[in-house]
């Protein structure tokens, strides 16, 4: 499994605005990511090993209300193979529910 060193820096990839879904890249290792929360209610980040948020979530995180969240997977984060997806949701269940109003900050190898 790959790890962060000096000749293995992180790729970034950021949502243009305010999403439900975001899919950064095809596949690879999650290191961290940042979600910014633009709604009055909590939010759900539901992370995927797929591009279609097919299936139950990998992991589920919650984000407080109009509020900033950095999760961190360490130097050798979580390796997704068949997609990386972030969703959010208003619930844990892994269904999408609620509105485009967060975003998303993805670093991954």
């Amino acid at each position: 499994m790959p790890s962060i060193s000096r000749s293995n820096i992180p790729s970034n990839s950021g949502s243009k605005g305010y999403v439900q879904t975001f899919t950064p890249y095809a596949s690879g290792t999650v290191v961290l990511y940042r979600a910014r929360g633009h709604s009055n209610t909590a939010q759900y980040v539901n992370l995927y090993d797929n591009t279609s948020q097919a299936g139950q979530p990998i992991d589920v995180v919650k984000v407080a209300a109009d509020s900033n969240f950095t999760f961190d997977y360490g130097d050798r984060g979580i390796k997704l193979t068949s997609g990386i997806t972030l969703a959010s949701s208003t619930a844990p269940t892994g269904s999408l529910s609620g509105s485009a109003d967060i975003s998303l900050i993805v670093q991954y190898l």
